[in-house]
């Protein structure tokens, strides 16, 4: 658990980073700010730093992506019924929430 700790910490931490840089880039508007900073909240709440902030932060995050993982699953149970999709954006979303799923399992063992 620990390696999969480190390795969430340093996604987020590049979640943050590819964020703000196309921020200053001018390629996202500042309103993306909110998101750089819940990922460095949640960055913060895996290593048990920044509070009760941190923490509320990283549920927040945490459940966005496991939005993203129910979305993902919404897309696949759709295909039953025709809708037509890419074939990465399921992917992609299911990805987000497995990684969601372990955030909010790892933060809860700690508190």
């Amino acid at each position: 658990m620990k390696v999969l700790n480190i390795l969430l910490t340093a996604l987020f931490c590049i979640f943050a980073a590819l964020g703000l840089a196309s921020i200053i880039l001018g390629k996202l508007s500042p309103y993306a700010l909110v998101i750089v900073v819940l990922y460095l909240g949640t960055a913060a709440a895996l290593n048990n730093k920044g509070g009760k902030l941190a923490l509320v932060l990283c549920y927040i995050c945490v459940g966005l992506f496991i939005a993203c993982g129910l979305l993902a699953l919404t897309m696949f149970m759709s295909t039953f019924f025709g809708h037509e999709y890419d074939a990465i954006s399921p992917v992609v979303f299911a990805l987000f929430g497995i990684i969601g799923v372990l955030t909010l399992v790892l933060v809860r063992q700690k508190v």
